[in-house]
């Protein structure tokens, strides 16, 4: 299964809790992280949302609720009314596969290869914001483009998560139908 890192573009930040995502509507440009592995928001917005209280399950462990109690799932995600509130949710449901998928593109963002040292280096290598639509964002966009550098590695590193296989492959996808 091939993933599509369509439009989720999770703008590297440091903040704890802070993380800032834009769409994209290049094909399979995707998602970059945050080294915190926070919640995002686009650039419009100027404050994180509170993923809420958490309910446990059957299995015992515990599920994520929004402010009012509902168990946040896919599905409830899904039918949230912005792209940002439907990405916000699913990164809360989906918390063990966002970090599978921050992990390997941050390493090579700046590591191996090092896709955008260069580009990076006063900001998410440097364990600092990036800026909207600068050249460290940009870079990161495009690396992971379906034939970018970082994209064949962090797909592999989901598709053996079921998490991230699970963020990716199913909830993500119905939030980029919407505005």
């Amino acid at each position: 299964m091939k993933l599509s890192f369509a439009s989720l573009v999770l703008v590297l930040a440091t903040t704890a809790g802070c993380a800032t995502a834009t769409g994209a509507d290049e094909g399979d440009a995707g998602p970059a992280t945050s080294k915190d592995g926070g919640a995002n928001k686009d650039s419009s917005s100027t404050t994180k949302k509170d993923a809420g209280p958490t309910s446990t399950n059957d299995s015992g462990t515990v599920d994520p609720t929004d402010d009012a109690g509902t168990t946040l799932d896919d599905n409830t995600c899904g039918n949230q009314t912005s792209r940002n509130q439907c990405e916000q949710c699913c990164l809360t449901v989906h918390p063990s596969g966002y970090k599978v998928y921050q992990q390997q593109l941050d390493d090579c963002v700046c590591n191996s290869p090092a896709a955008c040292a260069t580009e990076c280096a006063n900001e998410v290598c440097a364990n600092k914001p990036t800026t909207p639509n600068g050249a460290c964002s940009t870079c990161i966009q495009n690396s992971l483009s379906s034939t970018g550098a970082c994209y064949q590695g962090v797909a592999n590193a989901c598709q053996s998560d079921t998490d991230c296989t699970a963020l990716f492959g199913t909830c993500i996808p119905p939030c980029e139908q919407k505005q």
